[in-house]
């Protein structure tokens, strides 16, 4: 059937956009987020065919080229060697994000 092949298409779409995040994310939740997007994909054709489907697509696209870059960003930045500037010797040394008042 052919709403059967466009879900195939669109999983195999949303797995290709999967590659925009980072492969511990992928790991974590990639197939519960693309189980989601078929599930979205099978509900789009159902009410409104190919065109609410293509809106899904372009939706998923839009969404992981905003999130996945950030994602693969976000471990960096957390492992980030601390800076000789950034320690105290005291004990009431202040969070290295936080501004010195």
């Amino acid at each position: 059937m052919i709403s059967d092949r466009l879900v195939n298409v669109s999983e195999r779409w949303f797995r290709l956009l999967e590659r925009l995040y980072p492969p511990d994310f992928r790991d974590d939740i990639g197939d519960a987020v693309v189980e989601t997007y078929r599930d979205r994909a099978r509900d789009a054709l159902r009410r409104g065919g190919i065109l609410r489907l293509a809106l899904v697509w372009m939706r998923a696209l839009a969404d992981s080229l905003r999130n996945g870059p950030g994602e693969r960003v976000r471990p960096a930045v957390s492992v980030l060697p601390e800076r000789q500037s950034d320690r105290h010797e005291d004990s009431t040394a202040r969070h290295p994000a936080l501004p010195e008042l």
